[in-house]
């Protein structure tokens, strides 16, 4: 089970090699940097999980997707459609801490694209991070970048009080913030502390924390339930 706050975004088979993997990768690191400053050191002080430095420019990260292409587990052998997993992060002083991870360039019907975009702890340098504001700008950019189908934001405390990893039929994908795509389709109504932000081509973003987030750390857990119901039969 992960740990802390996640940004996490999908989308279905999508062929790509590590080029163009790069290219949308660079981008999104590039406008990510703004917002903070644990996110504008990837610019020179990205590691992976082997505290290797990662160098961040879009040439070298098509070389770094390339080590990572997706083999078996027995004979090694490549295994192209399920393109390139692959994992940066970086670290402050202080405790602050982000991890991004990459399954992209993946064509398989069996499986699917993801980025990961993970703060396992709320530090002062984090809070900024954690604000509406910001929260929002960073999944515009996820989806500016990479096109995808699906996208929340959610905390490791909200999946432990909706009993991860356990699946309830009865209640939608939906969490703290979330992000569907237009063929998704019109939403139904839903209780008015729920905000809806209609983005480009389509999609909807459905905002059920406010700005005191960033500080508590948690949102409404029946309005969370409630939506997840709603949606639910609304889709039935």
């Amino acid at each position: 089970m992960f740990s802390g706050y996640d940004f996490e975004i999908y989308w279905g088979p999508r062929k790509e090699d590590p080029s163009e993997c790069a290219r949308r990768l660079s981008k999104m690191l590039k406008k990510l940097r703004p917002i903070s400053p644990l996110l504008s050191e990837w610019a020179s002080d990205a590691m992976d999980l082997d505290n290797n430095r990662v160098l961040t420019s879009k040439s070298e990260l098509e070389k770094f997707l390339a080590k990572g292409v997706s083999k078996n587990d027995g004979d090694h052998k490549i295994v192209p459609e399920l393109g390139f997993a692959r994992s940066i992060c970086n670290a402050f002083d202080d405790g602050s801490f982000v991890h991004l991870r990459f399954d992209i360039g993946v064509w398989s019907e069996f499986s699917h694209n993801g980025i990961l975009l993970n703060f396992p702890v709320i530090t002062d340098v984090i809070k900024p991070i954690l604000s509406i504001d910001n929260i929002i700008k960073i999944f515009r950019i996820l989806i500016e970048c990479w096109s995808p189908d699906f996208g929340h934001f959610t905390s490791s405390y909200l999946a432990k009080d909706l009993d991860w990893p356990k699946i309830d039929f009865e209640h939608s994908e939906c969490y703290w913030v979330t992000y569907l795509s237009k063929p998704y389709g019109e939403l139904p109504e839903l209780p008015e502390q729920v905000k809806i932000m209609n983005e480009k081509e389509g999609g909807k973003i459905i905002i059920l924390i406010g700005d005191s987030f960033a500080e508590e750390g948690t949102g409404d857990l029946e309005l969370v339930k409630r939506t997840r119901s709603i949606l639910a039969h609304s889709s039935q």
